[in-house]
């Protein structure tokens, strides 16, 4: 933001309408999110959030929100008289320099309250639900490529996705908002994809996912060198190298996954997620896998090895989501489903952000001696592609985003995204060693589920968790999953030797939030919790 600019010219650089009044909800937060976050003026919202005004605001904030009348097609046919007042206000201080914003006490509170009643007018947006209203938000989500929820915005300058937790500790502009999250583009492409209402024999508060740490077997000639001349400009040898992961196909993947899946069914009930560690399938077994979920109705999560281009170029490290099966779970007729399978959008990849750079002690740490050099440091020969994060939503109280390994510590710059979103799950792809509570997977799990509360599983290959030789020389460990939550903690997920996979399930645990401003979500915010992990 340029130094000199002044409120009029902030706004009008996110509306692009001057000081035309934001009739739509998600436009009205996009604008006094923006300008709050540019000015910092947003720590004073603990002044309506403490003390009898707390309760007398969160009130009004709900009264106003319940008149913002919004019709067929999303018109809106009614501004509260609240909030034309407050945007008066705005106006009358056009001309203030945003360097001295917080001079204007006025000014700030309304700002504050206009985007508290538009956050509050917004609950339930992006959310699974059965009103005309939601689907139509729905709608307008699409059109916007599923980037945001506004409609005269500059998405050069904000976009506006749901959310679903609210930080309960510290003070961020996060802090302010239940239900709407502001996104700025920094080089990120970020999506809030098709919700997806689970339904069945089984409670909808359950959700069963079956973990596969494969491959179960991960051997040292599966690494190797890039055979390149890596040099600086001025000719000197590099310092580091590149090193690749190219284990074979799993010729017999889909009928190991389809056995694994009846055998789960069989054991727990209906499975509505699988999930893969890191790089556990090529393109090839991908293909395979995604008939086999489709087949019995589950969404699929999967770490893939995607292959280089001509001239040794990097492979591409990816995770790859496709909820095809989930939606057509209860599409009986074989040809119908194929045929609605065909008109979805398929399979949504997210490249990683960051490569892997492997140490000495990480080489003598998986035994990788033998074939990569402990003198030099050697990076993952991967392609860094556009930095992307995508959340999607089942029924109405999970919305998950994934990570893969390394974009879980180097945060940067995907963290402040994560937070202000807030899903309440976030899934971590790594290819690391046993996933237990010492070592730096729990660490920066921890960081998310203090803020914004998200509850954090990290996923390794058997293979890799049995080759990592600990501090104390052991290895062997079958420890390939670690889940962790702000309620009951941190949880080791281990799978004794005559399991390969095992189901992981997860309920909700309801409570009441409070957002810095002093208002209530109406105890819906969900808390995905620890239910039960069974080996099969």
């Amino acid at each position: 933001m340029n130094s000199g600019w002044n409120l009029s010219a902030v706004i009008a650089s996110v509306h692009g309408r001057a000081l035309d009044l934001p009739d739509w909800p998600p436009d009205m937060f996009a604008v006094c999110a923006t300008v709050l976050a540019e000015s910092g003026c947003y720590v004073s919202a603990t002044e309506l959030g403490s003390g009898r005004s707390a309760n007398s605001w969160h009130t009004l904030a709900n009264e106003i929100a319940e008149q913002w009348r919004i019709g067929s097609g999303l018109v809106v046919t009614q501004v509260p008289d609240g909030v034309v007042a407050l945007w008066s206000v705005v106006c009358a201080h056009a001309n203030t320099p945003m360097d001295v914003l917080n001079e204007h006490h006025d000014l700030v509170l309304s700002l504050i309250r206009l985007m508290g009643i538009a956050d509050s007018r917004c609950a339930g947006f992006g959310i699974n639900g059965d009103s005309l209203e939601w689907r139509e938000v729905l709608t307008l989500l699409a059109t916007n490529k599923f980037r945001s929820l506004t409609r005269n915005v500059n998405p050069n300058r904000a976009r506006v996705l749901p959310k679903q937790r609210t930080p309960q500790t510290g003070l961020a502009l996060r802090s302010l908002s239940h239900h709407l999250a502001l996104v700025r583009p920094r080089g990120v492409v970020v999506k809030w994809l098709t919700p997806i209402q689970i339904q069945g024999v089984k409670s909808e508060d359950i959700l069963n996912i079956l973990v596969c740490p494969w491959p179960i077997e991960v051997r040292a000639e599966h690494f190797g060198l890039v055979e390149q001349p890596y040099r600086h400009s001025m000719n000197r040898e590099c310092v580091h190298r590149f090193f690749s992961f190219s284990p074979p196909d799993m010729s017999d993947v889909s009928a190991l996954l389809n056995e694994r899946l009846l055998a789960a069914k069989a054991q727990c009930g209906e499975i509505d997620l699988v999930v893969f560690p890191e790089l556990a399938l090529s393109d090839t077994d991908l293909s395979h896998v995604r008939a086999t979920c489709l087949e019995h109705g589950v969404a699929l999560l999967a770490g893939v090895r995607r292959q280089p281009g001509e001239n040794n170029r990097p492979f591409r490290n990816t995770c790859c989501v496709d909820v095809s099966g989930l939606v057509l779970r209860h599409v009986q007729n074989r040809e119908l489903r194929a045929q609605l399978a065909r008109a979805m959008s398929g399979p949504v990849f997210q490249d990683k952000h960051h490569r892997w750079s492997m140490s000495r002690e990480q080489i003598i740490q998986y035994q990788l001696g033998s074939r990569l050099p402990v003198s030099r440091q050697c990076w993952e020969w991967t392609a860094i592609q556009e930095r992307r994060l995508n959340y999607w939503t089942f029924s109405n109280w999970l919305t998950w985003t994934s990570l893969i390994c390394e974009d879980l510590a180097r945060q940067d710059p995907v963290s402040e995204i994560v937070r202000s979103v807030a899903p309440n799950l976030l899934i971590a792809l790594l290819m690391d060693g046993p996933q237990i509570k010492n070592r730096w997977p729990a660490k920066f799990a921890t960081v998310f589920a203090e803020d914004p509360g998200s509850s954090v599983l990290t996923v390794s290959s058997l293979g890799m968790a049995s080759r990592s030789i600990g501090p104390d020389g052991r290895g062997g460990s079958r420890v390939i999953a670690l889940w962790n939550d702000c309620v009951y903690g941190v949880r080791e997920l281990s799978l004794p030797e005559a399991s390969d996979c095992g189901v992981l399930s997860v309920s909700p645990y309801m409570r009441e939030e409070w957002s810095a401003d002093g208002r209530s979500d109406h105890g819906v915010s969900s808390i995905p919790v620890f239910a039960g992990f069974a080996p099969v």
